[in-house]
């Protein structure tokens, strides 16, 4: 996995933009952060994180992960509009 298919699965969630912070790209789902690419230094997410290997990752894996993220940070009714479009 490189940086290109990490942007274009995470960009294909609902309402998802690529953003930046701290000099480094981010994605939001209106306005919230739920990923990050690069991390600035070791007390990096305190607050709860999961970093991933890009080298190692495989597309289908990350794409489960970045959308339990993005569930995670979007609004509920965004989440449930979501699973009623994809049922």
């Amino acid at each position: 996995m490189t940086v290109d298919p990490f942007r274009k699965i995470a960009t294909r969630l609902p309402e998802a933009v690529e953003s930046a912070h701290m000099g480094h790209p981010d994605f939001r789902v209106r306005g919230k952060v739920f990923a990050s690419l690069g991390y600035p230094d070791a007390a990096w997410g305190k607050g709860g994180a999961t970093c991933v290997q890009l080298k190692a990752a495989k597309a289908r894996p990350l794409a489960a992960v970045l959308a339990a993220a993005w569930r995670n940070t979007a609004p509920k009714t965004l989440v449930r509009r979501y699973d009623e479009e994809n049922a």
